[in-house]
């Protein structure tokens, strides 16, 4: 029922809110900067890659919502149209990707 996906979608918000938490690891960084006498400038490079991988993997969750949201609809869309998405004898969805 409805009230169960509410209730899902509530508790995967709060998975979100536990990432949070990644950023109190900033004091560990320093913690071991100092400890192992690391260059500041070589945490702040791998402290950056890793914002950016992260920013990158929400963008492509998004996405991928949004190719969800597009393959509910009856029409062709754009994802059936390229060859991405087609839909089995049930109507059900199936991914080709690389696309043939």
């Amino acid at each position: 029922d409805g009230n169960h996906y509410g209730s899902l979608r509530i508790m995967r918000l709060m998975r979100l809110f536990k990432l949070l938490r990644l950023f109190r690891a900033r004091k560990l960084f320093t913690n071991f900067q100092s400890d192992y006498s690391i260059d500041f400038n070589l945490v702040a490079l791998g402290m950056n890659m890793v914002i950016v991988f992260f920013i990158i993997h929400l963008m492509a969750c998004f996405l991928f919502v949004v190719c969800k949201f597009e393959t509910d609809t009856e029409t062709p869309n754009w994802l059936i149209l390229n060859g991405l998405v087609s839909l089995d004898e049930d109507g059900a969805e199936v991914w080709n990707y690389p696309p043939e």
